[in-house]
């Protein structure tokens, strides 16, 4: 029997929703709107294209690896405009009503309008649960969606969740926030409350099922926070240069990174190396971030700034250490010795990473005290973490949650794996996996993205000095066009007599194939 042909595309992160701009708008936030997504008419040129292709050899299939919409942006009525899951009954489907048949140039019924299209034309579209779309997961929504995009072709629509990867061929597609603990997904308490919900029970959800508390994150403190400042969703990585940007453009934020603080404390997010696998933990000595080397690192902190921290000031030390701290692999990072303390050799190998910490005390410290300029300065010295930043490389994953993860997949005890597919983290990525001889690619993200320009990293404070003034004035007004990326990513595999020939991520040009 001849093997099925397959080219499967595959993208993430399309982050659908949020109310859209209003050019008329005299407040800012309502003009500019509230999407990380801007471009569905792009998205929607995509899978247009994808439709174009002839529904014969090969099979044409688009894999929607999670964060197809974006619940969390929505606004709500009420006392809490933002929701972590909307359990009320009828919430979920009027939420997602209202973004797929959104219209106009900014609306995103053209996407669905598209992938109707595409699954008319007799092309297969399967759809992953992420951490933002949990509620595709409730039966009355996947209804609806299945009505919007194509219930005449049912057969060619599958949906997977309740924490299920996708194998095609020798290649494994999840989404990746299993292995971020922050928006871990507790699978068996949604499907228990799910089972509630179809027998018409819909008190006591959430007994059953507790949102991820980066979920939680987004609503109480970070939608809030966008309501003042757009780019708070989409400025990378997030980490220490972000708090310390904050605090240069508002000193009397450290409220909100107070409670972000006790956010990230309570799962050790990306902030810290900790990151989940399927596999039990190795046993050992305890990876960086740990509390003897947290207590080490303030104590160096402490003896750097003549001051003890401690408070908030101690918190934000504590979430200010992240997993990208060390540029060498994991089998090569130091470990705290048996007394539970660090050396000072391990500190002064971080090099600019500690410079980048002091600046963010420094500017923690000082606060509203402080001149725009004092503040300005700190910053810059913040920016030194990101000297070894290397989120960006496509060919690096500065994770080691999401690079083990990988590696377990593509391993010997894996089963057959060759290539392991994330997104999640909003970054492409294509690497080989020396450890374990599979590959890892990510197919990055369909949202915009920011980071700090170059020239706010200069050595030269001359040069660093007044591009950090332009970029903190241009964001505190939230002229952010000129400082907004946007790379529409995605994978496509070539699948034949079972396993897959070829693996790769793409931009999206715009052209009529892709």
């Amino acid at each position: 029997m001849k093997q099925e042909r397959r080219r499967v595309y595959i993208v993430s992160d399309l982050h659908l929703g949020g109310a859209p701009g209003d050019p008329e708008a005299t407040d800012e936030r309502r003009r500019r709107g509230f999407r990380m997504m801007t471009n569905p008419a792009k998205l929607a040129a995509f899978v247009a294209s994808l439709a174009k292709e002839p529904a014969d050899a090969p099979t044409i299939e688009l894999v929607v690896n999670g964060d197809f919409v974006d619940f969390l942006a929505e606004e709500h009525d009420g006392p809490s405009p933002w929701i972590p899951f909307l359990f009320a009954r009828g919430r979920a489907v009027e939420t997602f009503t209202s973004i797929s048949t959104r219209s106009g140039d900014s609306g995103d019924a053209q996407v669905f309008d598209a992938l109707a299209d595409f699954v008319a034309n007799g092309h297969r579209l399967t759809v992953l649960l992420g951490n933002h779309d949990l509620e595709l997961a409730l039966p009355d929504v996947r209804t609806a969606l299945m009505a919007r995009i194509g219930a005449q072709r049912s057969s060619l629509i599958q949906f997977l969740y309740d924490g299920e990867a996708y194998a095609v061929g020798d290649a494994i597609i999840e989404h990746g926030n299993q292995y971020d603990p922050a928006n871990f997904v507790d699978h068996d308490g949604l499907r228990r409350a799910r089972e509630r919900r179809t027998r018409g029970f819909y008190d006591r959800q959430a007994e059953h099922f507790i949102p991820p508390p980066g979920s939680e994150l987004v609503c109480a403190v970070m939608n809030p926070l966008k309501a003042r400042y757009a780019f708070i969703d989409l400025l990378k990585p997030e980490s220490e240069p972000l708090f310390a940007l904050l605090l240069a453009l508002e000193p009397d934020a450290a409220t909100e990174l107070g409670r972000i603080a006790k956010f990230l404390l309570r799962t050790r997010t990306q902030f810290f190396p900790k990151a989940t696998t399927m596999r039990s933990p190795t046993r050992g000595s305890a990876p960086p971030g740990s509390e003897g080397e947290l207590d080490a690192l303030r104590t160096v902190l402490a003896e750097a700034t003549r001051a003890e921290p401690s408070g908030e000031l101690s918190t934000l030390v504590d979430i200010a250490m992240p997993a990208r701290t060390s540029h060498a692999s994991p089998a090569t990072s130091p470990r705290m010795t048996r007394g539970g303390t660090a050396t000072r050799g391990w500190i002064a190998d971080a090099g600019g990473w500690l410079t980048g910490k002091l600046g963010l005390l420094e500017i923690f410290a000082h606060g509203a005290d402080a001149s725009m300029d004092q503040r300005l300065r700190a910053l810059q010295q913040a920016l030194r973490a990101l000297d070894h930043d290397e989120s960006w490389d496509i060919g690096h994953e500065p994770s080691s949650g999401y690079r083990r993860a990988a590696v377990d997949l593509t391993g010997a005890n894996a089963g057959h794996f060759k290539y392991a597919i994330f997104g999640h983290t909003h970054h492409v990525k294509d690497l080989q996996l020396e450890e374990s001889g599979g590959r890892y690619l990510n197919t990055g993200t369909w949202a915009n993205l920011m980071r700090f320009p170059a020239a706010t990293r200069h050595d030269d404070a001359a040069v660093a000095l007044p591009a950090l003034r332009e970029f903190v004035e241009g964001i505190r007004a939230n002229d952010l066009a000129r400082y907004i990326e946007f790379t529409p990513t995605y994978a496509v595999l070539d699948v034949d007599g079972g396993g897959v020939r070829s693996a790769r991520v793409e931009v999206w040009r715009g052209g009529d194939e892709p």
